[in-house]
């Protein structure tokens, strides 16, 4: 494993915005593993952050089920071990559908990676798409409004009332 490593290390060059077949190896919660040429070695996908055990799930039924996967890896990475690349099933990147069902989001934002403002945009989408309220909650919070409103009146009116010497009290409520 420590041999596709060093191989990696040494053509950065040539193996930066390409992408290259591999199969599956083996993929379970917080490890993926693929092989080229029959050697194995770890990935990760990189810059995306899974959520849960679901979400885990998820991505190993995408790989299991895939034709064909193929790794890129992004200009910006260095040559580690476990190797962060963009992965690919079928031609379509993996981390779009994690982001897009929701199962996963990016870590970091950085316009010089390849794919960033994709997969922003996918997230903000799915983001804006599921806090916009819906009429009836809308109502709601607008008659709530008007309850704290009302309120903060009755009270403003209270302490005023309170601040007046009693005297002044008597007399506005006996004439």
């Amino acid at each position: 494993m420590k041999l596709i490593v060093i191989i990696l290390s040494a053509l950065p060059i040539l193996l930066h915005n390409q992408t290259y077949p591999v199969t599956l190896h083996q993929c379970e919660m917080n490890k993926i593993i693929v092989e080229e040429n029959k050697i194995p070695f770890e990935i990760q996908l990189f810059n995306l952050k899974i959520k849960d055990e679901d979400g885990w799930k998820r991505t190993c039924d995408i790989l299991e089920q895939a034709n064909t996967l193929e790794i890129e890896i992004d200009t910006s990475t260095n040559i580690s071990e476990p190797l962060p690349v963009y992965l690919f099933a079928d031609k379509e990147l993996v981390q779009k559908i994690l982001i897009r069902e929701e199962r996963a989001y990016t870590q970091i934002h950085n316009p010089e990676y390849k794919y960033e403002s994709e997969l922003l945009e996918i997230e903000q989408a799915t983001s804006t798409m599921a806090i916009q309220p819906d009429e009836a909650m809308r109502k709601e919070y607008e008659s709530q409004g008007w309850m704290f409103l009302l309120f903060l009146v009755v009270a403003w009116i209270m302490t005023i009332i309170g601040m007046l010497p009693k005297q002044k009290i008597r007399n506005l409520f006996h004439h």
